[in-house]
């Protein structure tokens, strides 16, 4: 990585910088869980995605996640479906090959004590209270 650019930086167009702050107080390591997301339940992004990640497979930070319940080891962007648990939030960007199991990638999640920017996580709308009520421990203000 370049000298003095922030791994949460990403670019949105031609010329656009823009930057998603999950947190609004640092955490220690024992709220980061280093997890394996499944690069099969990743969709394909449109060439006109507004992030700027047009043509690729991203998860982005802020993402909150859930064990998939097809491979209980692995986990996969929370959408609220039957058997989904909220388990955390995605502390990383994380972009991967293909749809196969070796672009599996392993990735940060923070779980245990972090207050979140409510408004800067992706899937939290609309499921607030089973957020809240599987990640008991944090806050999300």
């Amino acid at each position: 990585m370049p000298w003095n650019v922030s791994p949460t930086t990403y670019f949105v167009g031609p010329g656009k910088r823009t930057e998603r702050e999950i947190l609004k107080f640092p955490v220690g390591l024992g709220a980061i869980r280093s997890v394996v997301i499944d690069a099969s339940t990743v969709a394909l992004r449109a060439d006109d995605d507004i992030d700027g990640f047009g043509h690729r497979r991203v998860l982005e930070r802020g993402q909150v996640l859930c064990k998939n319940p097809a491979t209980p080891t692995k986990y996969m962007a929370y959408s609220a479906a039957a058997g989904q648990v909220p388990a955390g939030v995605l502390d990383n960007d994380v972009e991967f090959l293909d749809a196969t199991a070796a672009s599996d990638e392993a990735a940060n999640m923070l779980w245990f004590g972090a207050i979140f920017k409510a408004s800067m996580l992706i899937g939290y709308t609309g499921n607030e209270s089973a957020i809240a009520a599987a990640l008991d421990t944090c806050r999300f203000e």
